[in-house]
């Protein structure tokens, strides 16, 4: 068993082990930051007791009993992590802000219908689509995730505004020269028929309808073998293929879109995912500290650490994508 007994105990009775206690928050930065907690202490406070305890998943707990990909738990942590506002209703980073701003260039309005493939809860879908009085249909790979953002869409009264329904990337079918805009960040990276989904995606732009598309790329396709990589890959279910920034850049022109933007992200993607896990961590309370929230806790941070050790490796990187369907192809 690791993050012992005794350690829980310790974490949510908050019982001081004379000079050996060490506060949750400070243990998990040293586990996040990848030094000993008495390390920090002397860094933060210049003094540490001599015994920290260790941080780490509880063996025992095993995957969620439901099977599912986002039981509640996971929904309800990943919501008070990312959400910047109790209104934004988001389960992945940069609240409904960071949608928002990606779908700015698009210059959506009340005669457009555009489609985020990547609405997770809809938080982000919903507030572009009030915000710009505009149609914006959600879709969301987890069923679970798309039948709960429906749910709030009509508990919003967006159901027709921002609807949110499930597909398979791998099966995807919209209709043609129907949506002004197309958005799609950080899902295309797990999808097999990636020229499938970018083909569809620009047959279903109007003329100069506007491509959205945010992702994780290697800078060369043996990168995928690279050990922070595979790190990162093995915290997630299926199967990954990713793509070289150049390769998406080279498919799109090809299709016959104009590229408009191709900019290297890394830097503020990761900057965006450390300042929400410092804001989150800064937050915690000794109530919050249950075994289940400690758990899920320590998951989702295992797979974010992963991901920005592999960014920071520098062999996989954060791309944003703005292209434009041309005149011509109509």
């Amino acid at each position: 068993m690791t993050l012992g007994i005794l350690a829980v105990n310790a974490i949510l009775n908050n019982k001081r082990n004379g000079d050996d206690y060490i506060p949750f928050h400070i243990r998990f930065q040293a586990w996040w930051e990848g030094e000993e907690p008495n390390a920090l202490l002397i860094r933060k406070y210049g003094t540490a007791p001599e015994n920290p305890l260790a941080i780490q998943v509880d063996d025992e707990a095993g995957d969620d009993e439901t099977g599912l990909v986002w039981p509640k738990g996971r929904i309800n942590f990943c919501r008070r992590l990312w959400e910047l506002d109790e209104k934004d209703e988001v389960v992945h980073p940069g609240g409904a802000d960071y949608t928002s701003w990606l779908m700015k260039p698009m210059n959506l309005n009340h005669e457009m219908s555009s489609i985020d493939l990547s609405a997770g809860l809809g938080g982000g879908t919903r507030k572009t689509a009030k915000s710009l009085s505009t149609y914006i249909d959600g879709y969301e790979i987890d069923p679970e995730l798309a039948a709960l953002a429906q749910e709030l869409s009509v508990k919003h009264g967006m159901e027709r505004r921002a609807p949110v329904s499930v597909y398979n990337p791998d099966e995807l079918d919209l209709p043609a020269r129907r949506f002004s805009g197309v958005l799609c960040r950080e899902r295309a990276y797990r999808f097999r028929r990636k020229d499938l989904f970018l083909k569809t995606a620009f047959n279903s732009l109007r003329p100069r309808g506007h491509f959205i598309l945010t992702d994780y790329v290697v800078v060369n396709p043996s990168d995928a073998d690279h050990p922070t990589i595979r790190a990162w890959m093995s915290r997630e279910p299926g199967e990954f293929d990713l793509w070289t920034a150049e390769e998406y850049r080279k498919y799109m022109v090809n299709l016959g879109m104009d590229m408009r933007i191709t900019e290297d992200e890394t830097d503020e993607y990761r900057s965006m995912l450390l300042q929400a896990w410092s804001r989150f961590v800064a937050g915690l309370s000794k109530q919050d500290l249950t075994r289940d929230f400690i758990n899920d806790m320590m998951r989702e941070a295992e797979y974010w650490l992963m991901l920005i050790r592999a960014l920071e490796s520098g062999k996989l990187r954060y791309y944003r994508y703005h292209a434009i369907r041309g005149i011509e192809s109509a």
